[in-house]
């Protein structure tokens, strides 16, 4: 029986109900894309953000702390492809390796806050009443 076929459950001879075949991991990522496609475009730009702060040191043209006198404030162009910043550091490279450090701050914040917010929602819960309601509010004037 082929995958994409419907599969009939029979209980006693009588059919009972129709399975849909199980879809493999490209529907589901191509059944995504076209549901959601800001989604997409977001997961796009956020593997992209990833490949390069895991290859920064293969992708950066030149060093990102050195600076050189000839590169300050440098027009973009084949030896600076962004151009050159203040100090006469290649922007281009700059801006790569930011990128570690833009995802390990995002990354921390999420999970710190997330811990807090839990340990605060679950307690709230736990002691319900007046505990819970005094919470809630401080917790919409934080986020107000």
């Amino acid at each position: 029986m082929r995958q994409d076929q419907a599969v009939e459950v029979a209980l006693r001879g009588q059919a009972v109900g129709v399975l849909r075949p199980k879809r493999t991991a490209t529907q589901h990522v191509s059944a995504f894309f076209r549901q959601k496609p800001m989604g997409a475009v977001g997961a796009v730009v956020a593997f992209i953000l990833i490949l390069v702060a895991l290859f920064a040191p293969l992708i950066a043209t030149h060093d990102q702390y050195r600076p050189e006198v000839e590169r300050v404030f440098a027009m973009p162009g084949a030896e600076a492809w962004l151009g050159g910043d203040d100090l006469g550091r290649d922007v281009f490279s700059r801006l790569v390796y930011g990128a570690r450090i833009s995802l390990y701050v995002g990354l921390l914040s999420s999970i710190i806050g997330g811990s807090i917010g839990m340990k605060v929602g679950v307690a709230s819960a736990y002691f319900g009443g007046k505990i819970d309601l005094l919470s809630q509010r401080f917790v919409d004037g934080m986020m107000a």
